[in-house]
């Protein structure tokens, strides 16, 4: 019996699916998340009373010089005191403009700008966490599009499996990332 083929979507239609908003908000919490950990961004912490969960700011500086802000719900974990997005979106504050964070490229070069010695290129950084986003949600597309094919009964072979796993890595923010591999 001849194997099925799939057919492969266009990056167009991944990036107009609702999976690209999906991949995008995991690989932005997962940098976040990384940033924190690492201590290389500034940040206040906000804890509420009575509650677990505590708001977050990480302090940066937009292209005319002016402090922005991104705010988001997190927690402190018990293991290495790791901060954890609680689930919610991250917010980027500039004035009185609140909006959810979009552009990873941006997100970077202001919150990189206010440190004494912000790293000297970012760019390749940035692309391969933006081919991380691509990776991510062309995977998590190609799911949804096919996902009876998956399901097959019976007619699973080892490969087949291996290629079900989609999450990556669980801390890393380039978790799909393998410079000089082709999408697809």
């Amino acid at each position: 019996m001849a194997k099925e083929q799939l057919a492969l979507p266009t990056e167009l239609e991944v990036i107009a699916s609702s999976q690209f908003k999906q991949a995008k908000r995991r690989v932005i919490r997962q940098l976040t998340e990384a940033l924190l950990y690492e201590g290389i961004v500034i940040f206040q912490e906000q804890q509420w009373d009575g509650r677990r969960a505590a708001e977050y700011r990480i302090i940066g500086q937009n292209d005319q010089g002016n402090l922005v802000s991104y705010v988001f719900e997190g927690e402190r974990k018990l293991s290495f005191r790791r901060i954890r997005l609680a689930g919610t979106n991250i917010y980027r504050i500039d004035g009185e403009i609140r909006s959810e964070v979009e552009d990873i490229a941006l997100f970077m070069r202001e919150t990189m700008a206010i440190l004494t010695e912000p790293p000297c290129d970012l760019e390749p950084f940035v692309y391969e966490i933006e081919q991380t986003l691509l990776k991510e949600a062309w995977s998590l597309y190609d799911r949804y599009l096919n996902r009876k094919v998956y399901m097959r009964p019976g007619g699973t072979t080892y490969a087949d499996l291996e290629g079900e796993v989609l999450e990556g890595h669980p801390y890393h923010p380039c978790f799909k990332s393998r410079i000089g591999f082709m999408s697809g």
